[in-house]
């Protein structure tokens, strides 16, 4: 049985109130009843295993396992804590303020305060009764992923539709939903008493078909659509029309609107790929503007700098490297960001460390409005042992002495998102006349970088295929790189796959046949890739084992490329003919 409802003046209890570790269970226990007879395997009994195997066969969304795992994980840290406080078998929250102060500060992560432990439990509850109603009350034998012609049991809310919005009825029909059809229901019931956007739907069938083809196509914006029903209004909207907000929370839904329109555009309009990523990194990129601002702001508040004259405006750069340096950032992409300090200002470092710092509390913090996006700082010089912010002078220093040649490439791919423009492009100048002198010059750094694909592909490409195996994206990206590196006397401020590839071939590296099959093949992993973050809301290093999603994804990959899911191992074959000829 499902856990019942608390009284409200008793304590809360993390295992049986609603939403708790109990109902985690139950939806667990539900699914694989209903399920594990044609599916043996994702009848285990780990809870968090479990969870996963029901996600990987299709029968939980990306979203309602993201959900529900980071609950679970929460609410059992939360049990452990206490149970290891009290030295007892208990699970509830101790009503005394300082104890549950005490609880706060244990907690991996926490957030050092009794309020935001209420507040974060209090989140993972409503998360997991959304999802407890969604599955258990919804996701019957009855009503699962059938087609129209096995025939479906029609709920009251799609009935209604004949009277309430005969139009979205007769284009539900024509749709054939199969494996949108449940979540569609659910959106439905949400906007039953929303009759505004009810009518909005009925009245535009452009708007109608895209949305039907997110919930068929998309279960992460389905989800998404499901849980903010008025995400609906920025379907079909230009991306980009309203600039970035000056309020923290109001960042954070700007960046899911946006985010909504630039994926929405992608799937129904079957807009170039490589156009799609970069708006998604010019979205990153507003994001990460505006909160530097606020971080200036609230430090310039809290810790002033050492010289109360000094005026903090840009002189610490904000540099991208990786997929957001290459303005290639997608759905679900971590942000690689370096923090380099104008030498002129590096008498107030510590300020600027705490700027740092705070820019990265702001952007990755989880709130009710989700997180922005992951921030990843360890390709700084020396990793995750150097320091958070670097002075210009430090950086150069040590490219110019100790920098590996994967570093000297990565570089390669980097580019100023905040700060001084002006200085911040001057000093990656700088950096890639380094590079170009110590590798560029050198027959070293091909033996070098050959080395560092293939410990890449040793290390990650059974986990990753797509990227890291043999004949993988990596393939590609290692390819153009080193031919860059050849001649990186010649400095290109912001450089995609796309273009770095026809720079390369206008040099004489690339002849047209090569440079074609490389932008191709760039295009169909890129596209693989995006397809798989718009099925789950995440990345994925290699092809779903559900037959269901796999269909989905084939037929998601034929809006941005001609080249076929079943072409994959063709493609992967000829990209290795192409990095062996080049590397040996």
């Amino acid at each position: 049985m499902a856990a019942k409802k608390r009284p409200r003046n008793s304590a809360i209890d993390v295992k049986l109130e609603r939403g708790g570790i109990r109902d985690i269970e139950f939806v667990v226990q539900c699914l694989q009843r209903l399920h594990g007879g044609a599916e043996p395997w994702v009848r285990h009994g780990g809870t968090m295993l479990a969870l996963a195997r029901l996600q990987d066969k299709g029968f939980l969304s990306g979203a309602e396992y993201g959900q529900l795992a980071s609950a679970y994980q929460f609410l059992r840290h939360l049990e452990h804590r206490l149970q290891f406080a009290d030295d007892r078998q208990t699970h509830r929250l101790p009503a005394d303020p300082a104890a549950l102060e005490l609880l706060a500060r244990r907690m991996p992560g926490g957030g050092g305060s009794a309020e935001w432990l209420l507040r974060e439990t209090r989140l993972h509850f409503e998360q997991v009764i959304e999802v407890y109603e969604r599955v258990v009350h919804s996701r019957t034998p009855a009503t699962g992923a059938f087609s129209q012609s096995a025939g479906r049991k029609t709920s009251n809310v799609v009935r209604a539709l004949d009277q309430r919005a005969p139009r979205l009825s007769a284009a539900l029909a024509r749709a054939h939903l199969r494996r949108g059809y449940g979540a569609f229901e659910n959106f439905l019931e949400r906007l039953s008493t929303d009759t505004a956007r009810l009518e909005r739907l009925d009245a535009d069938g452009d708007l109608a078909a895209c949305t039907l083809d997110l919930f068929e196509h998309s279960p992460y914006f389905a989800e998404e659509l499901i849980r903010t029903p008025e995400l609906l209004d920025q379907i079909g909207q230009a991306p980009g029309v309203e600039p970035a907000p000056g309020d923290l929370a109001d960042l954070r839904r700007w960046f899911r609107r946006e985010m909504l329109r630039i994926q929405s555009a992608s799937i129904c309009r079957s807009h170039p790929i490589f156009d799609t990523l970069i708006r998604t990194s010019e979205l990153a990129d507003a994001v990460i503007t505006r909160a530097y601002e606020f971080a200036i702001a609230e430090v310039r508040g809290t810790h002033p700098p050492e010289n109360r004259a000094y005026e903090p405006a840009g002189q610490m750069w904000i540099i991208s490297l990786g997929r957001l340096g290459m303005r290639e950032f997608d759905l679900a992409s971590d942000a690689d960001l370096v923090f380099v300090l104008a030498d002129t200002d590096a008498a107030e470092m510590q300020f600027w460390t705490r700027v740092a710092a705070r820019l990265i509390d702001l952007v990755t913090a989880y709130t009710g409005e989700g997180v922005l996006f992951a921030v990843d700082t360890r390709l700084r010089p020396n990793g995750g042992g150097g320091p958070l912010v670097q002075t210009e002078s430090a950086v150069k220093d040590y490219f110019a002495r100790a920098a590996e040649a994967w570093e000297g490439i990565t570089y390669m791919k980097s580019r100023a998102v905040a700060g001084d423009a002006g200085r911040a492009e001057k000093f990656l100048h700088q950096l890639q006349e380094v590079d170009w002198r110590r590798y560029g010059q050198s027959g070293r750094s091909r033996s070098d970088l050959r080395q560092m694909r293939l410990r890449l592909e040793r290390e990650q490409g059974a986990s990753h295929p797509l990227k890291a195996g043999r004949g993988g994206y990596y393939d590609i990206d290692f390819l153009l790189m080193y031919l860059r590196l050849k001649s990186a006397g010649i400095f290109f401020k912001v450089l995609n796959t796309p273009a770095r590839i026809e720079v390369l071939e206008s040099m004489g590296h690339l002849d047209r046949a090569e440079a074609q099959f490389l932008h191709d093949a760039a295009t169909f992993y890129r596209a693989l890739d995006h397809g798989l973050r718009v099925l789950s809301g995440h990345a994925e290093g290699k092809l779903p084992t559900s037959e269901s999603q796999l269909e989905t994804l084939a037929a998601l990959l034929k809006r941005w490329t001609p080249i076929a899911l079943g072409d994959l191992s063709d493609i992967g074959s000829r990209t290795r003919g192409m990095f062996d000829g080049l590397f040996g």
